[in-house]
């Protein structure tokens, strides 16, 4: 019984500092801004779906790659591959 307990104890510790040790490193994926202010890093290339709806509901849904570039608290977003309506290469997003 008491080799059980012990080994429960044992695995109970490591599992603490198992995860202790995961919540402290924090994530890689951020940006600190002058401010002090911390944001994500959007920069990359990311695969979006497109779900056109109201006046736009006849062009349809399909996929599409942007390519965020961030500089500071602003960025921009490009087209990778053509749509119906856009070319690659032209602006998506800008906030």
């Amino acid at each position: 019984m008491v080799k059980k307990t012990f080994l429960v104890l044992i695995c109970f510790i490591s599992l603490t500092i198992f995860i202790s040790t995961l919540h402290g490193q924090g994530s890689k994926k951020t940006i600190t801004l002058p401010s002090g202010e911390v944001v994500w890093d959007l920069n990359g290339e990311w695969d979006t779906f497109v779900e056109n709806f109201s006046r736009n509901a006849s062009v349809g849904n399909y996929p599409q790659i942007n390519k965020i570039t961030q500089t500071g608290s602003s960025f921009v977003s490009i087209r990778m591959i053509d749509d119906p309506y856009n070319l690659k290469g032209s602006q998506s997003l800008q906030g």
